[in-house]
């Protein structure tokens, strides 16, 4: 029986269809798997393919193939690239963001999104100082600065208009029951020569025995500098009593510390209290 020229490629038995090179010293062999559930029929694409494409089956007639954008395993160069889309069926690179940064959505990107400082609160911690340095002090005394030098920071302001959060907490050991003492937060931009005494919130906690007081205290305060001039902030008290009394800081084997937030998103000031 005659052959058509359909027939003419047909093999039997998982028989090989073979393509020769050039001198038909080689050729690449195309063949069914061992066992079909049913006759297949795949069209191939009309078109040539362009750089990088690879052949895939259409999406609204699977055993139609076509040509498609492949996305090389040369597109990211770093350790922690992140494969982001410009546009439909466009894949760029966007390499990996500075350490504790999170990938962030922004509409204005090439992209649609950028690496960015973590959010999640109102403020973000920027300095934290600490001494269990004790610090002495009694009525008579002028305004003591609490933990001396050790606890004094040192910042420079973004923008005049940024805000923060100081905060203290320190243990505080009192010679009588009648020890009282008044906290304050001073910010210089010139040694304290001139300063700006601003009073914290007070709340303390503790308990008080038949003989002196010892408490945990917690002072803090937002403020805002108003200039990016390079600014120091310090901690002070002083003793207010109707007869001579000690307090001393930390002076039970307690730990002062001196930490400052800065104001990252101003629609949630003074949610810290």
């Amino acid at each position: 029986m005659s052959q058509t020229k359909a027939e003419l490629i047909q093999t039997k038995k998982q028989g090989a269809v073979s393509l020769g090179d050039a001198d038909s010293s080689h050729s690449i062999k195309l063949k069914a798997p061992a066992t079909v559930a049913a006759d297949r029929t795949w069209t191939l694409p009309a078109l040539d393919p362009t750089a990088n494409q690879v052949l895939g089956a259409d999406a609204s007639t699977p055993t139609n193939l076509e040509w498609k954008n492949s996305v090389l395993a040369s597109t990211a160069t770093t350790k922690g690239d992140v494969l982001a889309a410009t546009g439909s069926a466009v894949v760029t690179r966007l390499g990996v963001g500075a350490n504790d940064t999170v990938l962030t959505a922004d509409s204005s990107e090439a992209t649609g999104l950028k690496w960015a400082s973590a959010g999640g609160g109102a403020f973000t911690k920027i300095y934290r100082k600490t001494t269990t340095t004790s610090t002495a002090m009694n009525s008579g005394n002028d305004p003591v600065q609490v933990g001396g030098a050790s606890m004094e920071i040192t910042f420079t302001p973004p923008a005049s208009t940024t805000s923060y959060l100081a905060h203290y907490s320190g243990q505080i050991h009192s010679g009588t029951d009648d020890g009282q003492w008044a906290p304050q937060f001073r910010i210089s931009d010139d040694d304290f020569s001139s300063h700006t005494s601003i009073n914290f919130v007070h709340n303390t906690y503790g308990f008080e025995d038949t003989e002196k007081q010892r408490r945990q205290e917690n002072w803090w305060r937002e403020f805002k500098p108003g200039s990016t001039s390079e600014w120091k902030i310090r901690i002070y008290a002083e003793v207010h009593s109707s007869e001579g009394v000690d307090i001393t800081f930390a002076g039970w084997g307690g730990v002062n510390a001196l930490t400052l937030y800065e104001l990252v998103d101003s629609a949630k000031s003074g949610d810290w209290g």
